[in-house]
């Protein structure tokens, strides 16, 4: 194979390495035939995220994945991050990166990873409409190790994430985004240590942009409890609060009882929401928790809310970080053209308020999202079929006041138009996808059930619920009555 590999590339190149479906050798042959300036071309998979049928074959690889996470043997077994090889790490561990119009943030980023941790696997889902120029890029990197996918255009951030994890052959999987970096404070070996020895789902890392700043932290809260009279053992909460928790690296945490853990690791504690960059169980996802491929962007608060409502065990480490790379990684109009599809993150946004119900209202620090219709102050109440309800609206408030009004007819297609571009189109009848083979193995999709009925609305405020071990029982503080909760978790 290496005597037929053209004399213009790199050896490295005729390895079999899988892109886009087809070995590089046979891509690297018809790359060296083009002539200099000739466009490239990539060739990208026909996908129907909606559909894709469960086999046999990828049951076994989930089994066998499973088996490989030793979850028994060594859960409450710790081992300091500098007993992991470089070779153990990249056994188990594979990066994957869905990127998106960014790819000058996207090259920075591969290039302080392969640096820093060259045998480790990097898997890229891109669903840029242009792509040919950064596959060439990517293949200037003399590794092996590093797997590119160009995916539909505008595929989405849900539908990618789920592509790349099926592409995964190791026990744990780290999800990134694609605008970041790896320093001198990355330590991905802390990562694994604590997700091994807690036994938890997910793991997320600090990340930030300045020397000592460590977000990524936040947790959820639920307020304002709604009691349905037919079913009052059952209340329903009509706002999700979420509350990011401001850390520094390398601090040691305190737990949710106010306990430092000083038999494991200081520096991590529980959460409910990780964002940028975490490291999952790869048959976790791929069996309990895929994410939504309806959501284009704004997917992390479908994906973490359901995540809590299955009580997944999450949670969090300070001493690891990434760097978050500031604006100037993308050129002037690869950003423009970003945030021009990025910004739908506010319709999708309002889609999760309709997707969850009977949940109203976001908070974020920085804003507040109402969810309201019409029918909610009529006698008759709500139609049950989400599809009908036509005359629901959000109402967005920051500290500078309302800003924006902003209306979804779930009965017809919402469609945005981006100059000549059609960047997406979103159809009600997704919300409807129950049982879909995408998400296999007898999993429900995370499809909303809508039972909306004239409610009687008490206000009070809870903690929602974290997962733990089996059979753990833990308690948890309120932050608003000063109440704990005991729940039996599972």
């Amino acid at each position: 194979m290496i005597q037929a590999c053209p004399l213009r590339l790199n050896l490295f190149f005729c390895l079999l390495i899988i892109v886009n479906g087809i070995s590089l050798t046979s891509e690297m042959k018809s790359l060296a035939n083009k002539m200099p300036g000739e466009k490239i071309s990539v060739k990208r998979p026909a996908l129907d995220f909606w559909n894709q049928p469960t086999t046999n074959e990828r049951l076994e690889r989930l089994k066998r994945l499973q088996e490989e996470e030793n979850r028994g043997l060594v859960t409450g077994i710790y081992r300091a991050a500098n007993y992991y090889s470089a070779e153990e790490l990249s056994k188990k561990v594979t990066l994957v990166i869905k990127t998106f119009e960014r790819p000058s943030c996207l090259l920075s980023y591969i290039e302080s990873i392969v640096h820093t941790y060259p045998t480790l696997d990097i898997v890229i889902a891109d669903d840029s409409k242009d792509v040919d120029e950064t596959y060439v890029k990517l293949l200037s990197y003399e590794s092996e190790k590093v797997h590119y996918f160009a995916l539909p255009f505008d595929s989405g951030a849900g539908a990618g994430r789920n592509f790349l994890i099926d592409k995964v052959e190791t026990p744990f999987v780290i999800i990134s985004d694609d605008d970041l970096l790896f320093t001198e404070q990355t330590q991905l070996e802390a990562l694994l240590a604590d997700i091994e020895s807690s036994g938890a789902d997910i793991v997320g890392s600090c990340y930030g942009n300045s020397m000592n700043s460590c977000d990524g932290d936040t947790d959820l809260f639920y307020k304002d409890k709604i009691i349905k009279l037919n079913d009052v053992e059952n209340p329903k909460f009509g706002t999700l609060q979420f509350s990011p928790l401001p850390h520094e690296f390398m601090h040691i945490l305190q737990q949710r009882n106010g306990v430092v853990n000083g038999t494991h690791t200081p520096f991590c504690k529980e959460s409910d929401f990780v964002g940028k960059f975490f490291i999952a169980r790869t048959a976790f996802i791929a069996l309990e928790n895929k994410w939504d491929p309806f959501f284009k962007v704004g997917e992390d608060y479908d994906f973490f809310y359901r995540a809590k409502l299955g009580h997944s065990y999450i949670r969090y480490c300070a001493n690891t970080k990434v760097t978050v790379q500031d604006d100037y990684c993308s050129t002037l109009e690869e950003e423009k053209r970003y945030q021009r599809f990025h910004q739908r993150n506010r319709t999708y946004t309002e889609l999760f308020l309709a997707k969850h119900s009977p949940l109203k209202k976001l908070e974020f620090p920085e804003y507040t999202v109402h969810w309201d219709c019409e029918c909610e102050h009529s006698e008759s109440g709500c139609p049950e079929d989400m599809k009908n309800r036509t005359d629901c609206q959000s109402y967005w408030e920051t500290w500078e006041g309302p800003y924006l009004e902003s209306s979804y007819q779930a009965g017809g297609a919402l469609v945005h138009e981006i100059q000549d571009e059609k960047a997406y189109q979103v159809s009600p009848v997704n919300f409807e996808k129950t049982g879909s083979p995408f998400y296999s193995d007898n999993v429900p999709s995370p499809s909303p059930v809508i039972d909306i009925k004239p409610l009687e609305v008490e206000k009070e405020e809870h903690k929602l619920v974290s997962g733990a071990l089996p059979q753990q029982v833990v308690s948890i503080k309120s932050e608003f009555d000063g109440n704990f909760m005991n729940s039996e978790l599972h």
